[in-house]
């Protein structure tokens, strides 16, 4: 017996520890004049500014929640089996949701209901509201936190001085420009429901190899996006080429704690090719600057060249037609350089050792 007692009490501080963990966003209690039959009032749960659940009527089977760590809880129960206090528990109150709440009397509601609603947020400060409802009638939504902060911008919306450097490489290349603005259905922040319009603005240039695109939203509820991009690829398409890409957006997340999701790369980077290494500039000259591929020839190999080459030779003796003039190049201690213009050129001697080719491009 003894031991049976010491398990008993070995476990109640733990399940007295998981039941604090869990937070009572909303406790609603209501009355009526014959409030032992009449049914209990409509509630309607949104998180992350959308609906996630409602509450009907006695659970499971009226009642609904579309949220991972909610639940309804029902006690005080009338004669008529409707419960006359109703609570929203948050056993995840660690992912810091805001929760908002809408309150409705029964459509067939014969007297006046009286509503008082405690709201609390997930680090535990809470508020008390009360009202009265006639038959249909609905209360504005109540929200716990209270307060919505849209990203208005948040961060700082200004066009980057590296969009403009690529809208003019594309325009130099006779690329061209786009612009329009329009409006957009904008959504209620808190309840998702359509409420009014934003206005957006676009441009975009595109062509010559590439294209730079800005959008923006103004007058957003749920917050200014904006996104700015460029992806702009050298200048003369060649057999082993790249592409030059930046970008910067930022876009509202009620997912969770409200914020803001901020993207930016910090300089023009092009990816790794079959060719080139992945490379990164501050500037967009100097992410397309010309590359070098370096190339080792044997006896016997034929090597291409988009522009020019730059041949290194070291203690061999080799004959390099690429222009029409035959250049030999003799054996010597330390590596010569012979630059040949583009077209194919064959090692035509014995190759000692490897020669380096690099393919300026």
């Amino acid at each position: 017996m003894v031991r049976w007692v010491a398990l008993i009490f070995a476990v109640l501080p733990l399940n007295a520890a998981s039941a604090d963990a869990a937070v009572t966003r909303l406790a609603l209690d209501w009355s009526t004049d014959s409030s032992d039959r009449h049914q209990n009032p409509n509630v309607t749960v949104f998180v992350g500014g959308r609906s996630v659940g409602s509450y009907f009527s006695r659970c499971p089977t009226y009642c609904s929640l579309h949220e991972p760590g909610l639940r309804w809880e029902e006690t005080n129960f009338n004669l008529g089996g409707f419960a006359r206090t109703i609570s929203l528990i948050d056993d995840q109150p660690g992912d810091g949701r805001r929760a908002c709440f809408e309150i409705g009397a029964p459509p067939d509601q014969e007297t006046t209901m009286r509503i008082s609603a405690t709201l609390t947020d997930p680090a535990g400060a809470s508020r008390t509201v009360q009202t009265t409802l006639t038959a249909g009638q609905t209360s504005p939504v109540e929200c716990a936190p209270t307060t919505f902060f849209p990203a208005s911008p948040a961060v700082d919306p200004s066009r980057p001085s590296w969009l403009e450097e690529g809208i003019k490489v594309l325009i130099g290349r006779g690329g061209r420009c786009e612009r329009g603005a329009g409006t957009l259905p904008a959504m209620d922040p808190t309840t998702g429901r359509f409420n009014g319009t934003f206005s957006n603005d676009a441009e975009s240039c595109f062509g010559a190899g590439g294209n730079c695109s800005a959008t923006g939203d103004h007058g957003n509820p749920r917050g200014d996006d904006y996104e700015f991009s460029c992806r702009i690829g050298a200048a003369r398409p060649q057999r082993a080429t790249w592409t030059c890409v930046r970008g910067k957006s930022a876009t509202y997340t009620q997912s969770g704690p409200p914020g803001v999701n901020v993207d930016e790369t910090a300089d023009w980077s092009s990816g790794p090719t079959t060719v080139f290494p992945r490379r990164s500039a501050p500037t967009l000259a100097g992410c397309l600057a010309r590359r070098a591929r370096i190339v080792k020839v044997r006896k016997g190999s034929a090597v291409t060249c988009s522009a020019a080459c730059r041949v290194e030779v070291l203690g061999v003796r080799k004959a390099l037609p690429g222009d029409g003039r035959e250049r030999t190049l003799r054996a010597s201690s330390t590596p010569q350089t012979v630059r040949v213009t583009a077209g194919k050129f064959r090692a035509t001697a014995k190759l000692r050792k490897r020669t380096t080719i690099v393919d300026l491009r």
